[in-house]
């Protein structure tokens, strides 16, 4: 996925010298590394110092730097509109900082560099993939689809984050019931606010985080013009970090009176930073100056000054969508190896005592660890940005020709492409407009809201029980979603890579249905053959009555796909349904052969009848027509559906009466030994639909047609013999079939054709191709010595008289 950077960069580079990009790279990479090591050093004073003080004096460095650097107010003269829009501006700017740095202290440094440090580019663009109706904009884009991916691994990447990143590591009653040490009143009214939604303080500043991260690429994406009015980004960048300066000293000063932002007594031990890196010192006032304002300064200058000015001069050299691709790709990376390393020394400092606004603990270095919902959003992020960042590739039109004049023409059709929600709206309607899909998703449905229903109670009942037996409904319902999108996939449209349409993953679905089935039966199987030996005791609390809910449920998916079990076994001799008469064949070749195609819809009940004796000769014995037809099969699909759920509610229906027997008789061995039943029925049940499935995705010849169709063929006049006869289902309603047939050379094409067409169309095929030919074209071609007139007479088959 990734493009090597010196491939990418090459096709940058085409007017600068590669060595030079190069250069600029390895600049923005040592940057990206500085400010990652300044945000570790500020969440490790942030331990020590109210986070608004360490603000405050960062962006006061910062300012100060700027201000010798840039000289934002030496030589221009803003007008009240634009003095307007700037302090509207650095105030939505000042808010960000503020929800930024707290939310550094709740979530660390590693999650605050994944959910904060992207660029407004990759925020736009997921917003533009869910909420846009059309991806034109100037250019038709190629790749939106990579676009939607990108959005969609965004999400999952913050929904880890926030759903299974389970950063508890400072769960101590401190200050209150969750344990985190707080800032006094902010904090405080911050803590009331994630209680009364539920939330931690962990989720509460990844909601922070994400709040700041919007609010930053609106303003930025709103005031590009007011940029280009003020005199440039670096100008630009330093009058809103002084403004932002000036608002904050009133702030700060208000914090400072109401909540003593400083410790009362500073020791050596009074910082992470100092502690493991500058020796200690006696004097108090010293110490708040090497332990504080060294390290703001540094940090100021990483964070606010040198990153900004070689992101500018990169943005300008390397261009903007390469630059925060790798600049995103640096930040990540390396968070991800800084915070391994940081937990490697909170290891190795773990005896010394540090400052916890007021008091002393020891320094947790699981703190903030990684878990597994951090890697997993590791990985989602860094595919989204780079999907979202990659160059937009412009469709190229196809050549069609020249106008008068001699110039070239070239087709510029634009393929519009839908946003996720339209996408999601165009789904559904196509759900809903078919009845075995509507039937699937309202079924789906109702298995879904029983399911997080029985996950939310089991976690609030602490019953171990109830979240097993829910996940257990959440892997049904990955059959349902596989059946859902098969019955979806099975009315796509013929392509031309795809001729033959989609209808066969119907098949596919239900055969892959009926293996999940199996493999069930025989885990079920086997567990009940141990517990019989060794019965388990089972505590039937709850059990009774979320099985008896749970055949509730499932009783209603057994009326819903009912219809299919009764199309998998209708009788023997179910009379067929033709929904549409024979077609007129659409192609005819008048040379001493003639080939035909004809193309009809029908529909029959399933057949009972199977026989296959294994040849294709045919000798003079009679073969009447019924009028009836047995090739077509139940819907593979659906029938797997109603096994699954069948399956479900013959589990609920064993688990009912275990647990009766339990409870009033304390029989335990009643449940491997229903469990044993259950599992045998399973699999006798699958095994029609193994087989149906099966012989349907190996092409098996139906039948009926070996006996009674091609008889009739071969008893047409003028018919000498068939050959390459080949019929095979495409589908539980579609048939195909190829046959070449041999007549006398005074015989009818035409005639013969239709002939064919009509027995073959009775039999409820669909697709027919039908060739005919006359042995005087064989004789032709055989005295050209050709290998068509080679036709053997031991690959035909004659009516024996």
């Amino acid at each position: 996925m990734f493009n090597p950077i010196l491939d990418d960069f090459s096709k940058t580079s085409k007017s600068r010298p590669l060595s030079d990009v190069l250069h600029i790279f390895i600049l923005l990479f040592i940057s990206k590394i500085l400010k990652i090591f300044a945000l570790f050093i500020t969440y490790n004073l942030l331990k020590s110092y109210h986070f608004m003080l360490i603000l405050f004096l960062t962006t006061l460095f910062a300012s100060i730097c700027l201000l010798f650097i840039q000289k934002p107010f030496s030589s221009i003269r803003l007008n009240k509109t634009i003095l307007f829009r700037l302090i509207k501006y650095t105030i939505c700017l000042t808010i960000v900082r503020v929800l930024w740095i707290f939310g550094l202290t709740l979530c660390g440094p590693l999650r605050t560099i994944l959910l904060f440090e992207h660029s407004d580019l990759v925020i736009l663009a997921c917003f533009h993939v869910l909420f846009s109706s059309s991806s034109d904009i100037g250019v038709q884009q190629q790749g939106q689809t990579s676009r939607i991916r990108g959005a969609v691994f965004f999400i999952l990447a913050v929904l880890a984050i926030f759903a299974f990143d389970n950063d508890d590591a400072r769960q101590r009653v401190l200050d209150h019931p969750e344990g985190h040490s707080h800032h006094r009143l902010f904090a405080h009214v911050f803590y009331r606010l994630t209680s009364f939604i539920g939330v931690g303080d962990h989720k509460g500043g990844v909601i922070l985080l994400l709040i700041a991260l919007f609010i930053r690429c609106a303003i930025d994406s709103l005031n590009k013009k007011l940029i280009g009015d003020v005199g440039g980004p670096k100008k630009f960048y330093a009058i809103t970090t002084c403004l932002s300066t000036a608002c904050l000293i009133p702030t700060s000063f208000i914090m400072l009176l109401i909540n003593n932002i400083f410790p009362d007594s500073i020791d050596s031990s009074s910082s992470t930073f100092q502690t493991t890196l500058l020796p200690s010192t006696s004097s108090s006032f010293f110490g708040t100056i090497v332990s504080l304002f060294i390290p703001l300064i540094i940090i100021s200058i990483l964070l606010f000054v040198s990153d900004f000015y070689i992101e500018q001069i990169a943005i300008v050299k390397l261009e903007r969508l390469r630059t925060f691709r790798y600049g995103t790709f640096t930040m990540i990376g390396g968070a991800l190896i800084a915070s391994f390393l940081w937990i490697k020394s909170a290891t190795v400092i773990n005896n010394n005592s540090i400052w916890f606004n007021g008091n002393i603990g020891k320094f947790e270095p699981e703190e903030h660890a990684l878990s597994g919902g951090v890697v997993f959003s590791i990985v989602m992020f860094i595919f989204s940005t780079d999907l979202l960042l990659s160059p937009i590739k412009q469709r190229s039109g196809a050549f069609i020709g020249y106008s008068q004049d001699g110039v070239p023409l070239f087709n510029l059709t634009h393929q519009r492409s839908q946003s996720l929600l339209l996408i999601l709206r165009s789904s559904l309607r196509d759900i809903l407009a078919e009845t075995d899909s509507r039937r699937i998703f309202y079924f789906l449905c109702i298995n879904l809201m029983f399911t997080f229903v029985e996950l939310l109670y089991g976690a609030w009942t602490n019953s171990l029980g109830l979240i097993s037996d829910g996940f257990h409904m959440l892997f049904d319902c990955t059959a349902l979603v596989v059946g859902l999108y098969a019955a979806l996939m099975s009315r796509w449209k013929p392509t031309r890579v795809f001729s033959y349409g989609y209808s066969r993953a119907e098949v596919l679905s239900g055969f892959v249905n009926g293996l999940f089935l199996v493999v069930v039966a025989f885990f079920v199987f086997y567990e009940a053959i141990g517990r019989i030996f060794e019965p388990p005791e089972i505590n039937t609390n709850r059990l009774l009555a979320v099985s008896v809910a749970g055949f509730a449920v499932n009783m209603i998916g057994i009326f819903s796909f009912s219809h299919a079990h009764a199309h998998a076994h209708g009788g023997g001799g179910g009379g067929s349904c033709p929904m549409s008469q024979p077609s007129v064949a659409k192609e005819q070749h008048h040379h001493d052969h003639s080939h035909s195609h004809s193309h009809s819809h029908s529909h029959s009940h399933d057949g009972g009848h199977d026989h296959d004796h294994g040849h294709s000769h045919r000798s003079n014995e009679k073969s009447s027509h019924h009028g009836h037809s047995h090739s077509l099969t139940g819907n593979a699909n659906m029938k797997g559906v109603f096994l699954h759920v069948l399956a479900d509610t013959l589990g609920s229906v064993g688990v009912i009466i275990s647990s009766l027997l339990i409870q009033y008789f304390g029989w335990y061995i009643s449940d491997p030994i229903c469990s044993l039943f259950i599992s045998i029925m399973i699999f006798l049940s699958v095994i029609p639909l193994l087989k149906d499935s099966a012989m349907t995705l190996l092409l098996q010849t139906p039948s009926d047609i070996q006996y009674e169709i091609l008889g009739r063929i071969i008893k047409i006049d003028s018919v000498l013999s068939y050959s390459d006869e080949h019929f095979w289902r495409l589908s539980s309603s579609t048939i195909v079939g190829t046959i070449h047939i041999q007549i006398s050379n005074d015989g009818d094409e035409q005639l013969v054709t239709s002939q064919v067409q009509a027995i073959l169309k009775e039999a409820q095929m669909q697709n027919v191709a039908v060739q005919v030919e006359k042995q005087v074209f064989f004789n032709h071609l055989a005295g050209l010595n050709s290998a068509l007139g080679q036709l053997a007479t031991s690959e035909r088959t004659f009516l024996h008289k």
